[in-house]
């Protein structure tokens, strides 16, 4: 057998179970935030302690895994609605898959919080970050190339949709204030035009 036919299932295996880690890793903030071990985080996940610590040395790494998960599927999320669209229905179709993942699978990076500005981490590299920003920095480009908004400086534009969008009020809107996702997005997207300067909203 060729050797790379022989690698391929191992690295099919091993995906899966990073990804069956992470899951498990998500659950556990849900139920009580960072205050869990990788002993924890074998038995969450059915797995031997011994696995975890093949993909992880220390829960730091698996907690900046989860939050690397959640911006790169939002990222490709975002870069999967077709642009294409008027503007202003591209900006909404973003605002909403946002608001859905916020509430349901990235619900739990509202427990992960870096010390470190969206910025600061864009400006050092953070490949994750790097790539969120430029794919949100598209829309409110089409946004002014369509006249939706002003001309304006794209990073500060987008740093204030990232800061009014975080997991955190989503949740609080859905779980603790209880609207639906359909209010929150609504809401937060009116509120995103008009801090970007929209004549109109409506």
């Amino acid at each position: 057998m060729h050797p790379s036919s022989a690698e391929t299932p191992l690295r099919s295996d091993a995906r899966r179970t990073r990804e069956r880690l992470l899951e498990a890793a998500a659950q556990l903030l849900e139920a009580g935030g960072q205050h869990f071990t990788l002993p924890d985080l074998a038995r969450q996940a059915g797995v031997g302690t011994a696995t975890v610590y093949r993909h992880f040395a220390d829960v730091g790494e698996v907690l900046a895994a989860v939050e690397v998960q959640s911006i790169e599927g939002l990222t490709a999320a975002i870069s999967a609605v077709d642009p294409n669209l008027d503007a202003r229905v591209r900006f909404e179709s973003v605002c909403a898959l946002w608001v859905g993942r916020s509430s349901r699978e990235s619900a739990p990076v509202r427990f992960l919080r870096s010390p470190e500005g969206v910025l600061e981490r864009a400006h050092r590299g953070d490949p994750s970050i790097t790539a969120l920003v430029s794919a949100l920095g598209l829309v409110v480009a089409a946004l002014i190339d369509e006249h939706v908004v002003p001309d304006q400086d794209l990073t500060a534009a987008v740093l204030i949709w990232i800061t009014l969008f975080d997991e955190r009020t989503v949740v609080d809107l859905s779980r603790t204030h209880g609207w639906t996702t359909h209010k929150i997005t609504d809401y937060l997207g009116r509120a995103l035009l008009g801090a970007l300067g929209a004549e109109s909203i409506a």
